[in-house]
């Protein structure tokens, strides 16, 4: 009977030893299924990349700022003697002014050609100006049309002087620009020139 009971005893303490080791494998098994999935946790913080925006490169030196460019009017042989500024044609409109001179009548000739004798009367008022440096194609052209109302472009003065050396000769240049006074035989045909009032 004693030992009946001691077998009973032992086989109840037997079930609980297994009851309790299963019981641990299970909590066992179930905290490695929970660490495997949990999602790793990492302590290191993610990369971060630095790239350099490129800059625009400054030139060594400023740009320097462009020089004002002055344009002058350059005198031209095909411009009117109405559009050419010339001090020395006013100068000498001034004279015929203030001495109440005629000037020269558009009919006047010379050896047939009246551009010639329009010419010469011109040189001859800048003689009797005193423009002893002499009067350009240029002046020439302006004087008569602002004097006369005579319109004679210079490169048909220019014609006029070269073709008549005997008449009036080169007495001065500045840079290109010559200038003309008349010969003595220049000056002895401006007394017989037909003349005609001052243009208003």
């Amino acid at each position: 009977m004693e030992k009946k009971k001691f077998m009973i005893i032992e086989k109840l303490m037997g079930i609980v030893y297994r009851a309790i080791d299963s019981f641990a494998a299970s909590k066992k098994s179930e905290k490695a299924k929970a660490g495997k999935d949990a999602a790793p946790v990492s302590s290191e913080s993610p990369a971060v990349v630095l790239t350099k925006t490129p800059t625009r490169k400054r030139s060594e030196k400023a740009s320097k700022p462009l020089a004002k460019v002055t344009v002058t009017k350059k005198k031209t042989s095909v411009r009117s003697g109405k559009k050419i500024s010339s001090p020395f044609a006013t100068q000498m409109l001034t004279e015929i002014k203030n001495k109440k001179m005629e000037v020269v009548s558009e009919a006047a000739e010379i050896n047939g050609k009246k551009s010639l004798a329009w010419v010469v009367w011109a040189l001859g008022i800048a003689d009797e100006t005193q423009m002893q440096e002499g009067i350009s194609i240029h002046d020439i052209s302006s004087l008569l049309y602002h004097a006369a109302k005579i319109e004679i472009y210079p490169i048909n003065v220019s014609r006029m002087v070269h073709d008549n050396n005997q008449y009036i000769r080169q007495v001065s240049q500045d840079k290109k620009t010559k200038r003309y006074l008349l010969t003595e035989e220049g000056k002895k045909l401006v007394s017989v020139l037909p003349l005609a009032k001052l243009a208003a």
